[in-house]
């Protein structure tokens, strides 16, 4: 009977180690970052503002991101790509435009990398025409401050718009920007 305890006592011994094992040597940062296209409004341009935000936990904290974003440009067209205000201060490829797609690729070799919600670039684009859809992250990886480069991308969170029927400027015919109650007036009335 003591027998069969003790070996029974070792037993879990032998599991509770190779448990202790197996959590030491998993790859802790598995999943745990997000980037996010976020709407930061119209800009006194008349420019839409969108910015790529990256984020993870403080157990899994990154210094390196890449990306493609992928838009409609019947809808959209880039105006500026900006990096001003990023958290990357070395940029390996991009910020750059070309037919549809930004792509962007940069990080820090700042000792611990990020744990937080970071802005990687802005966008700013005018609007071109109506419609809906999506801005869409497409191929990204956030990596983890691990020594490894390990892709802790969780998910990703495009945007989404509609964009209906707005009156267009060229009816501002005093040039303030702003289409007044009697330049509409005019302008529908110079149209019939």
């Amino acid at each position: 009977m003591l027998d069969s305890a003790r070996q029974h006592g070792e037993n879990t011994n032998v599991y509770v180690g190779m448990l202790c094992f197996l959590l030491f040597f998993l790859p802790q940062g598995a999943g745990a970052g997000s980037l996010q296209i976020r709407d930061e409004g119209i800009n006194d341009s008349g420019l839409l503002k969108l910015s790529v935000f990256a984020s993870t936990d403080q157990k899994n904290p990154f210094n390196a991101a890449s990306a493609l974003i992928s838009y409609p440009q019947n809808i959209f067209e880039v105006v500026e790509i900006d990096t001003s205000q990023s958290i990357f201060p070395l940029w390996s490829a991009g910020p750059r435009e070309d037919s549809g797609t930004i792509s962007f690729s940069g990080g820090t070799p700042a000792k611990g990398g990020f744990i937080f919600d970071g802005k990687l670039l802005s966008v700013y684009m005018k609007i071109k025409d109506n419609g809906a859809g999506k801005i869409s992250i497409d191929n990204g990886e956030l990596l983890a401050s691990d020594g490894l480069g390990s892709n802790i991308l969780s998910h990703t969170e495009d945007y989404r718009f509609r964009i209906e029927t707005a009156v267009s400027l060229e009816f501002d015919t005093s040039g303030d920007g702003i289409v007044s109650i009697e330049e509409l007036s005019i302008a529908l009335a110079s149209k019939s």
